[in-house]
């Protein structure tokens, strides 16, 4: 019988990888959310088929994230979206669904997510501190806080779901489990075949060799650059006490990351490395999203 598992995880945190490992790998079945229209909802279909209508330009993207994120927040448990806080459901252990965790180091996502904002409901900035300090508008089916004071709240938020999450499942017979992205990077096989193993499956996810990002770089690079810790080269001493100020500690010591130290790093960076970051946070090296979204579907 396969393992059933669902993933939870926040944003750039490497879910996408994990999924991609885990659905090619046997004995193994990936626990999904079903969007209304796979399930023959004739209202959705008619939605969908009034806005592909009416609504040609951008603004199809706006319509058609708004009639899924509405759904996915009435979605079951077991169904709940992966980047969800999610609720523990006694449906985990009746149904035999194990869970797994993406997390992050909170500084290293936080610079993560101000190149790629997924669902950012805002202007782009090319100022990390102002990304840092500005509120984030969330999806309803995070299961968070409409309106969030940061987006490190995001990262809070989530992580604060998974411990509770996995407190209860211990407490009901249910079983979880958490991947660090740090330890994915490095060796994806070898920690998910460990994160497997833990569920009582023995074998060896074959690992992807690059990133499934858009103009994804080759897995060598990136464990080059998480090995090295490359991406404390883009932090200020401003910005390093705007993510202390905001973050839960007890929480973070629960998840094992360190608290960086404001005094181990410049006031600004150099022009050249500004320009650079600024560059990519205003996402000018990349193609729209919602030009990727067409492709995609082309």
């Amino acid at each position: 019988m396969d393992l059933n598992i669902k993933l939870f995880g926040e944003r750039n945190t490497a879910t996408r990888a994990v999924k991609q490992m885990l659905r090619a790998t046997d004995g193994v079945t990936l626990v999904n959310s079903k969007r209304p229209d796979e399930l023959g909802n004739v209202e959705w279909a008619n939605l969908v088929a009034s806005i592909n209508l009416y609504i040609q330009d951008d603004w199809r993207k706006v319509y058609m994230d708004a009639l899924r994120d509405n759904v996915s927040h009435y979605n079951a448990p077991l169904a709940m979206w992966k980047h969800a806080a999610p609720n523990w459901d006694d449906a985990f252990v009746d149904q035999n669904v194990c869970t797994i965790f993406c997390v992050r180091n909170p500084y290293s996502w936080a610079l993560s997510m101000a190149c790629k904002p997924y669902h950012m409901k805002a202007r782009r900035t090319g100022d990390f501190l102002t990304f840092i300090k500005r509120p984030w508008l969330t999806e309803r089916r995070d299961n968070t806080g409409i309106i969030l004071r940061s987006v490190m709240d995001l990262w809070n938020e989530k992580l604060r779901a998974y411990a509770e999450f996995s407190d209860q499942a211990e407490l009901s017979g249910g079983k979880t489990a958490y991947v660090r992205f740090e330890d994915f990077v490095e060796n994806p096989a070898s920690t998910l075949a460990n994160t497997l193993a833990d569920f009582g499956v023995a074998t060896a996810p074959k690992p992807i060799p690059k990133s499934t990002k858009n103009h994804g770089k080759p897995l060598s690079e990136l464990q080059s650059f998480y090995a090295n810790e490359q991406w404390r080269n883009r932090l200020t001493a401003p910005a390093v006490n705007a993510i202390n100020d905001l973050l839960d500690w007890p929480l973070v010591d629960q998840f094992c990351y360190q608290r960086l130290d404001a005094h181990d790093f410049p006031q600004r960076l150099t022009a050249t490395a500004q320009d650079a970051f600024s560059h990519e946070m205003l996402n000018l090296n990349r193609k729209p999203e919602i030009q990727l979204c067409q492709t995609a579907r082309a």
